[in-house]
């Protein structure tokens, strides 16, 4: 886990009390699905929603991309909505993607998220909005 997940889903922690996230502690059990052998960086059980963040380091190969992909459609198979939060410069591969800065800034980028996650509550309409106050 890179140190701007932990910062990240620290922050968002604090504004979404449900919020589940790996911490990269030993023996710590991964937020997995059915039908995908890894884990999630974050997870909403109440929202079926799961988060992950994507930095240029580890995200940025055809490969990576392609494993990005499959895992995103594993979680949907298995009824979860994703959303992936992609450093610059990534790009999006799906449209609930949120886009963040390269060099990173917690607030900035809890902020940015929490907005996407109002949007993409008024889309769905099953998400618990009243954490996102």
């Amino acid at each position: 886990m890179s140190w701007e997940q932990s910062e990240l889903f620290a922050g968002l922690a604090r504004r979404l009390p449900s919020l589940e996230y790996e911490t990269g502690a030993p023996g710590e059990i991964p937020l997995g699905v059915v039908g995908w052998r890894g884990g999630f960086d974050a997870r909403l059980d109440s929202a079926r929603l799961l988060i992950d963040y994507d930095g240029p380091r580890f995200h940025a190969s055809p490969s990576a991309h392609s494993r990005d992909r499959r895992k995103v459609k594993a979680a949907r198979d298995a009824g979860w909505h994703v959303i992936r939060i992609r450093a610059a410069p990534l790009k999006k591969i799906t449209r609930d993607d949120i886009h963040v800065p390269h060099r990173f800034d917690r607030e900035t980028c809890v902020t940015l998220v929490l907005e996407a996650l109002k949007t993409w509550h008024r889309k769905k309409r099953g998400f618990p909005l009243f954490h996102l106050c």
